[in-house]
């Protein structure tokens, strides 16, 4: 009998993000500029009545606004193969945005996936401070915007193409 040493499945997860420090912040803002004015004005009943539902559309935009759940997509690098050599280019037309999730699964004995910049990605070769995860179950948040580099540091694997640059 023959049993398969790993058995990768690609799939594609949606995560959940909770609103940001600023947004909370901002959103506190708004809601105590709105109840905080009400209570230093001298407006009689029939006032306060007018401004009630513009105040209350307003307050209920700012909770559906904290409340919005944005989605992010789980991405497993080289789908079925996983991270291994001859990866390069899996990243070509796929839709990766910032706030995605790239899942790098990958035999830790064997492999590593370093987070480097342009140069070193090029010349396959760590030369400076570079983020390294060996668990051989990465999870990456890609950040805002631009581009991320990520290679195997191993001898001669990064040239055999365990190599990616995805554009988030």
């Amino acid at each position: 009998m023959i049993l398969a040493d790993r058995l990768y499945i690609s799939y594609e997860k949606e995560i959940e993000r909770k609103p940001s420090l600023e947004e909370s912040t901002t959103i506190s803002f708004l809601v105590l500029v709105i109840f905080g004015s009400n209570k230093k004005s001298r407006a009689t009943p029939s006032m306060a009545q007018g401004t009630m539902v513009p105040t209350l559309l307003v307050l209920l935009l700012a909770v559906c606004y904290a409340t919005t759940v944005v989605h992010a997509k789980e991405w497993t690098v080289g789908d079925n193969k996983g991270w291994s050599f001859r990866v390069s280019g899996w990243e070509r037309g796929k839709h990766i945005q910032s706030g995605d999730v790239l899942v790098f699964k990958y035999n830790p004995s064997m492999h590593n996936v370093v987070q480097v910049g342009k140069g070193d990605y090029n010349s396959c070769r760590v030369s400076g401070p570079s983020r390294t995860y060996t668990s051989g179950n990465d999870h990456i948040q890609l950040a805002r915007g631009g581009k991320a580099f990520f290679i195997c540091s191993l001898p001669g694997h990064c040239q055999q193409g365990m190599k990616i640059v995805v554009t988030a």
